[in-house]
C-alpha cells in the first residue's frame, strides 16, 4: 500500500488529481480561449483568405488552406482536442462563406 509524504495513506483526491495531471486540463482551456480570441479578432480570417487566394488556382485550394492552418495551430497548441476546437472556430465560418 502506498504511503504519503507524512506517513499516512493518501486520500482518493490525492491519488486522482495531482498537479501533473491537472496541467493539461488548464492548458486546454487557455488554448480554447486563445483560439476564440484569434477567431474573433479577424487575424485568422485574413490568414485563411490569403491562403485561399494563394491556392485558388489549384483544385481543392480550400482544403489545402484548411490543412495548412490546422498544421500551424496543431504545432502551436500541442493538445489535439484544443487544436480541433480552435480549427473549427477559425475555419468553419470562412469555409461556409466560400461554398
Amino acid at each position: 500500500m502506498a504511503v504519503g509524504a507524512n506517513g499516512h495513506k493518501p486520500h482518493l483526491y490525492e491519488k486522482l488529481w495531482t498537479p501533473n495531471e491537472l496541467y493539461p486540463i488548464g492548458y486546454s482551456f487557455i488554448c480554447f480561449y486563445g483560439g476564440y480570441i484569434l477567431g474573433h479578432s479577424g487575424v485568422a480570417r485574413k490568414l485563411y483568405d490569403t491562403l485561399y487566394l494563394m491556392f485558388a488556382r489549384t483544385r481543392g485550394g480550400l482544403a489545402a488552406a484548411t490543412v495548412i492552418i490546422g498544421a500551424i495551430v496543431a504545432a502551436c497548441v500541442g493538445v489535439i482536442g484544443a487544436s480541433i476546437a480552435i480549427l473549427t472556430v477559425l475555419a468553419l465560418p470562412s469555409m461556409l462563406e466560400k461554398i
